[in-house]
């Protein structure tokens, strides 16, 4: 070979050398990222299964914090947790020496108040006694009258009684306890019914609340037995839980016989809500794994013409390994399946379409 076809090769790899150093590796990642393939997938649109279960919890129909009107001693206390009482029925008694001694006092007063006021009538009567000493008269026995009911009221307040016939769930005292008039002595649930609360997604309680006197409610409580119980829709809350994106429901049947079992507020339950007898409930779904988030927001990467878009998504509840969409997407839409992390806006990409 001569020297000039040397030299000639030389100038060559020079050259080449000098175009390849000028490509940054930004530039080649570049080129080799516009290209990258990714598997995608289409949003479809789901019909809700006949039967949706939800976990639930007991709660009392009606319950009160019974506490004494007056404070004192307790001398007796009749029932204990467990107990079912009726209305009227005495839970606890204080101590009532003083409260008889006021009321003892109170009764002498009103009988003076009553027979000083009695003399005064009938000396008016026959013009004796004046106007003024009527009027007085008339308001101390008036006086002596509310202070004997006071007295009446606060003796009778030391039986601390059931304003309703029901289960006792606690009592928070016990014998010779002294306690301050408005204290909580004993805890009472109706024994009528029941409430059951638990949570649906926003995608079906618009279609509940509408229809809820077609729906088809069973609860099956995890204490007492597999025996589900018909209930009824109560009421719905008015917002959403910020965690959950779901609305509490509130139920309310027949308590169970006691023979099965005690139900206490916080029990848990399994509902099942039958969406047959509903219009057909219609939801978004896609794999939870094809979203992410990103400054507490969530998105998933729709593609355009081999373009992808960060589109940001509101979601409902979770479907198996799928997760509802309620805004951001419409069925049909294209969002990538894998890959999610390694894309950029705006970046071109190959579809490889899953089966």
């Amino acid at each position: 070979m001569s020297k000039t076809s040397v030299s000639f090769l030389a100038l060559i790899v020079i050259l080449m050398a000098l175009v390849v150093s000028s490509c940054s590796p930004d530039d080649a990642n570049s080129v080799i990222a516009k290209n990258q393939p990714v598997k995608v997938i289409s949003v479809r649109t789901n019909v809700a299964e006949p039967i949706r279960r939800f976990p639930g919890r007991v709660a009392a129909s009606e319950t009160a914090n019974i506490a004494s009107k007056v404070a004192g001693q307790v001398k007796n206390v009749f029932v204990e947790a467990g107990d079912e009482v009726k209305a009227g029925d005495i839970l606890l008694e204080l101590d009532q020496t003083d409260y008889q001694l006021n009321y003892d006092q109170a009764l002498a007063n009103y009988t003076l108040a009553k027979v000083s006021f009695d003399r005064v009538d009938a000396s008016r009567r026959k013009n004796i006694a004046t106007q003024a000493d009527f009027d007085s008269a008339k308001a101390n026995v008036d006086k002596a009258s509310v202070g004997l009911q006071q007295a009446k009221n606060q003796l009778s307040d030391t039986r601390v009684k059931a304003p309703f016939a029901g289960t006792v769930v606690r009592v928070n005292t016990q014998h010779y306890d002294f306690i301050g008039a408005a204290q909580p002595l004993v805890y009472l649930q109706s024994v009528d019914n029941i409430d059951v609360t638990f949570q649906v997604p926003s995608d079906l309680v618009a279609k509940l609340n509408r229809d809820a006197n077609q729906a088809k409610v069973n609860v099956v409580f995890d204490a007492i037995s597999d025996t589900p119980f018909a209930a009824t829709v109560r009421k719905f809350s008015a917002d959403s839980d910020r965690a959950t994106r779901s609305f509490d429901v509130t139920l309310t049947l027949k308590a169970p016989p006691q023979n099965e079992g005690l139900l206490l507020p916080g029990m848990d339950a399994t509902v099942m809500l039958d969406l047959s007898l509903l219009s057909p409930v219609r939801f978004l779904t896609v794999p939870s794994h094809v979203v992410f988030e990103q400054a507490g927001n969530t998105y998933v990467w729709t593609v355009v013409d081999q373009t992808v878009h960060k589109t940001q998504v509101s979601l409902g509840s979770f479907v198996g390994d799928e997760v509802t969409v309620l805004e951001g997407l419409k069925a049909g839409d294209t969002v990538v399946a894998a890959g999610i992390h390694k894309l950029t806006q705006g970046q071109t990409v190959a579809i490889w379409s899953a089966e």
